[in-house]
């Protein structure tokens, strides 16, 4: 029984290098056993099935998830042959539901034609012969020219290749709209171009960029840091590049402090220093009032571009400093066929749990955003919708181009937490990281902007692919599951009858889930919010659901911006309706 569940132990010895030196290292690990993914469609995952069936007379039991988030207990429940219900109030829970649990299923073991647009693009056909790990190098460019020739007819391939196909086609009609945004120079292509907000010094009036540190690579083998000096006026600073910065210091700790001393940026927790007046400049209270006046700027400090042995840094052109002013005169065109236009919804104010950018006078979702990034998550969006009457075109049933459309959303959200101003630029990996790492929205003070229509971290065909990835897995589960029920509702309202109630409830006194997961429905409303009744329905308000006091439901949260800042109110939960007596949840 503990193999079925958890497999068997096996031992492996593995070679790896230690200072130079090649040493084995012996590793257990376990091979087999339901508890392992992939094997779904083994014969222990069907005895299981079939055992659970015979403790409910014959008959797959019916389990309910009132709090499903996104849809682990469900999944499990899926996986072990039972009839799940998902249920959130959230409405990007809900999206991630239907994508995790209904979709997969409802087309697990269904399969059509690749469209001819993907068939005809050798980096398409060549990335889905080689994704098929059956093939040698030989025979993938052999497939590959017999596909260009025409003498293959058009593969049958399942959902996630055709997730993949359509996010090709997004991509392709987005670089035909962005190119003049991003432009190619020398033949090396933009990884990102590195920000940093800047503040006009109480003392001198020179602008200050904010940066927590200089450095722009810190390897081994590599060591870059931006210099920076006052320019000749001394209004601001002018910026140039240290490619080779040597090590100094004769142990870790000189080396470290030598390090600190040549990357020091202008911010410390005190405040800011001036690189101009040399002077203390602002305290943190003053760069606060600065920006709720709304005199927080921004300066382009950099390029990171692909060169031939890697990443190389250099300083932006003419063009490459006018491009994001100009691309704020061409939101207004680019969102006119995006329903709800510019993300110009609020964002919860500086009393609320985790959320801290208020305070930096940052209170609407578009202030996160440079204007090219916006341009390009409009413009990605707007091709995302188009996608729809193409795939009516090439006769793609309703259920296919509606969960495709899901899945393009999907990467569209994905790309949010990449396409932001609160992405950092990796030192030790010169590379962008994603924004959100934490329960928190933070201001970030120097930031990197990513190349969407690129293939490097931070494009949206990267991000469309790790969609794409997970759901090979969930499209190979068996046809013969039962598809889950996703539900948006609250828990509070009527459930339906089933045998089992499994629940993770949500983390009552650490979480502002709403308001964090809003940053991404603003985004999800835009694209996929007339895909269906369902979705009209779901997505009908502006932002995620609150707590509403009048109706004692909502979000249930210990947050006391939610009951006009009363902490105890907060703490002691819902009052129940007149007649019955307070519950105490604290």
């Amino acid at each position: 029984m503990l193999e079925k569940i958890g497999g068997k132990v096996v031992t492996e010895v593995q070679k790896k290098k230690v200072s130079g030196k090649t040493i084995e290292v012996v590793k257990e690990r376990t091979e087999g056993g339901v508890l392992h993914w992939g094997n779904e469609n083994s014969p222990d995952m069907d005895w299981f099935r079939e055992e659970i069936k015979k403790a409910y007379g014959g008959r797959a039991p019916r389990v309910l998830d009132p709090f499903a988030g996104g849809g682990a207990i469900p999944l499990e429940a899926m996986r072990l042959g039972c009839e799940a219900t998902a249920i959130d109030i959230n409405p990007v829970a809900w999206f991630i539901l239907k994508c995790t649990l209904e979709y997969p299923q409802k087309l697990a073991g269904q399969a059509r034609p690749l469209p001819k647009f993907a068939v005809e693009s050798p980096e398409f056909m060549e990335a889905f012969l080689k994704g098929s790990g059956r093939l040698t190098k030989k025979q993938v460019e052999k497939e590959l020219a017999q596909y260009q020739r025409g003498l293959f007819p058009l593969p049958d391939v399942d959902l996630a290749w055709h997730v993949r196909a359509w996010g090709w086609w997004v991509l392709h009609q987005a670089r035909k709209d962005l190119e003049r945004s991003y432009p190619t120079i020398d033949g090396k292509p933009t990884v990102a171009y590195l920000w940093a907000r800047t503040v006009k010094c109480k003392n001198c009036r020179a602008t200050i960029p904010l940066l927590k540190t200089r450095w722009l690579c810190k390897k081994d083998n590599r060591r870059v840091v931006l210099n920076m000096e006052p320019n000749h006026e001394r209004t601001g600073v002018v910026f140039s590049i240290a490619d080779i910065v040597p090590v100094v210091g004769g142990n870790a700790a000189q080396r470290r402090e030598h390090d600190k001393r040549v990357g020091a940026g202008t911010m410390s927790l005190s405040g800011v220093t001036c690189p101009s007046c040399k002077s203390p400049s602002m305290t943190m209270e003053d760069i606060r009032l600065e920006g709720k006046a709304g005199r927080l700027g921004l300066l382009m400090m950099c390029v990171v571009v692909d060169g031939k042995d890697g990443k190389e840094f250099r300083q932006p052109t003419e063009e490459e400093l006018v491009i994001p002013t100009e691309c704020g005169s061409l939101l207004d065109r680019c969102f006119e066929d995006v329903p709800f236009g510019v993300p110009n919804e609020p964002i919860a104010d500086k009393e609320a749990l985790g959320i801290r950018i208020p305070l930096y006078g940052i209170n609407r979702w578009s202030m996160l955003y440079t204007q090219r990034q916006l341009l390009a998550l409009g413009t990605i969006i707007k091709h995302t919708r188009s996608a729809r009457a193409r795939m009516s075109i090439e006769g793609y049933p309703s259920v296919w181009s509606e969960a495709i459309e899901m899945y393009l959303a999907c990467g569209v959200d994905r790309l949010v937490d990449y396409a932001n101003m609160n992405t950092k630029w990796k030192i030790d990996v010169p590379t962008i990281n994603n924004s959100i790492s934490r329960f928190v929205i933070q201001i970030t003070w120097d930031c990197a902007e990513g190349n969407p229509t690129g293939n490097l971290a931070g494009s949206y065909w990267l991000c469309l692919n790790r969609i794409a990835v997970g759901l090979d897995t969930l499209v190979a589960f068996p046809s013969g599951l039962h598809a889950p029920t996703v539900v948006n509702q609250s828990a509070t309202t009527k459930l339906p009858s089933v045998d089992l109630v499994i629940t993770d409830p949500p983390y009552y006194a650490a979480i502002p889930y709403s308001d964090l997961m809003d940053w991404f429905y603003v985004w999800l409303r835009r694209c996929v919010w007339d895909l269906s009744d369902e979705s009209k329905l779901v997505m009908s308000s502006p932002l995620g659901p609150k707590w509403n006091t009048d109706q004692c439901d909502g979000e249930l949260i210990d947050d006391s911006s939610r009951h006009s800042g009363d902490a105890l109110r907060s703490k002691r939960g819902p009052i129940p309706k007149s007649g019955d007596q307070e519950r105490d949840v604290g």
